[in-house]
């Protein structure tokens, strides 16, 4: 409405401006009028007095000629009637008409010259101007009275026209386009008329429907792209467990061993003393449950899982991470150690973070030669300043997984994280794992970091937000 308010407004002042000038044109016209009804009057009496004014001059001079004009102007009442001799402003010889003040009163005289040899003398017809006056002030009231009728009737009808033709479908209008920005297109929006705010309506319909198109295929790319995405991940999570398979093999091959032969002992009765079976029975217990505990981590690690962030305290995780991986390491000669800082927690998906973790001690452990070691120190980091890439500042926790292998080279370190890029030979590694950890940690709010160098090895770093992302 506020639309509406600002139309009248406009409005309104317009009227009210014609008003005034049409009535500051009709008062100057009347008073150009009043004034030549003036100069006609006043020249009529002037004329009409003169040839009685020029006998009585001649027959009794200035004396005589005064007499009768005290005689007339008591009789005209409110026009002034005098002699006026040896008036400056009878030089021109001429009617002279002009404005004049007498005490203080404004008034309007014809000077008509008299026939008289003896001195320039002229008879003077004057009234007071008084009467414009009145005239102004009633006309200046009249036009208020009619100013403020008009701007009260146009104020009621630009009120009710204003609102039902421009107020309303504004209102609308504003009503469709904040449901638009909600999300909500439809219904459509239909308003009555074939008026540019029933276009714009059509237009913001047409708005709509394309929005609500575009807004259903990103969901449906975005579906789409989030499927691929897992079935990566998922993908990924199978290589690493193909992996670790020959470790794990390993691994489950002691505790077989050991729960086989106390079975065999048992059956063959080479045991028969009851302190000494229960002692078998309770090895095999135990080797079944370490064989369980492997296989069902693997079994964790290879599931499809549903996001869940939750509290997650950093040093515990790392170790429980680590312990999965450590039968890989052992094949191949590598040390695995865990450091800590002290309790860092983060909200994070476990498994994510799993996947995360796994990938790139994975990364380092082929990149690492036999008898090094590979650390994963849990610290704390601060990043002062935002950046272009969308870094926040802010605290965070920092997983650094270190090596002292191969290292990467300068110009293969940008691309460390692009899909299918690997620097390991053919039959190691698919070029997703880094892609996908550097996925899942941006997902988090996070990022991973690298320093490389040939022959030096190399240090990845895990930044996770201590705050929800």
């Amino acid at each position: 409405m506020r639309l509406v308010r600002q139309l009248s407004a406009y409005l309104l002042l317009a009227i009210g401006a014609v008003l005034a000038i049409d009535t500051a044109i009709s008062i100057r016209s009347h008073l150009w009028l009043f004034e030549a009804d003036q100069r006609r009057d006043q020249i009529s009496v002037g004329e009409a007095l003169r040839p009685l004014l020029e006998r009585a001059w001649e027959s009794g001079g200035e004396v005589g000629a005064r007499e009768l004009v005290e005689a007339m102007a008591q009789r005209e009442g409110g026009i002034r009637i005098r002699l006026a001799v040896a008036d400056p402003e009878l030089a021109s010889g001429g009617v002279v008409q002009q404005r004049y003040e007498l005490a203080g009163e404004p008034r309007f005289r014809t000077l008509i010259p008299l026939g008289v040899v003896s001195s320039p003398a002229a008879i003077e017809v004057s009234e007071p101007l008084d009467s414009e006056r009145p005239y102004m002030i009633q006309r200046v009231r009249g036009t208020l009275l009619t100013a403020a009728g008009t701007i009260a009737a146009c104020a009621l009808i630009m009120g009710f026209v204003g609102h039902r033709v421009v107020g309303q479908p504004i209102q609308a209008l504003v009503a469709k386009a904040r449901r638009i920005g909600a999300g909500e297109f439809a219904p459509a929006l239909h308003l009555r008329g074939r008026h540019e705010i029933s276009q714009l309506a059509g237009e913001l319909n047409a708005m709509a429907e394309s929005l609500d198109a575009a807004s259903r295929r990103v969901a449906a790319e975005s579906a789409a792209r989030i499927a691929m995405l897992e079935q990566l991940r998922h993908a990924d999570r199978l290589t690493t467990v193909g992996k670790l398979g020959s470790g794990l093999a390993h691994e489950l091959g002691t505790p077989l061993n050991v729960v086989s032969a106390r079975a065999a002992m048992i059956e063959k009765r080479e045991i028969e003393e009851p302190g000494e079976v229960r002692d078998s029975a309770r090895i095999i217990g135990e080797q079944s449950e370490r064989m369980a505990l492997i296989v069902r981590q693997l079994l964790d690690f290879a599931r499809r899982q549903t996001r869940d962030k939750r509290e997650v305290e950093l040093a515990s995780f790392a170790r429980t991470s680590v312990e999965m991986l450590k039968s890989l390491a052992k094949k191949r000669g590598v040390e695995l150690a865990v450091e800590s800082a002290g309790e860092i927690r983060v909200l994070a998906d476990a498994s994510q973070l799993q996947q995360v973790l796994t990938n790139v001690v994975i990364n380092a452990i082929q990149a690492s030669g036999t008898g090094s070691q590979v650390s994963i120190r849990v610290e704390e980091g601060e990043l002062a300043e935002s950046d272009a890439t969308g870094r926040r500042a802010g605290r965070y926790a920092v997983l650094a997984v270190a090596d002292r292998g191969r290292g990467i080279a300068e110009d293969a370190i940008a691309a460390v994280f692009d899909p299918f890029f690997t620097t390991k030979p053919i039959g190691e590694g698919t070029g997703l794992g880094l892609s996908v950890a550097y996925g899942i940690v941006q997902e988090h709010g996070g990022w991973i970091d690298v320093e490389s160098a040939l022959g030096e090895g190399s240090c990845f770093r895990i930044w996770l937000p201590c705050e929800p992302a």
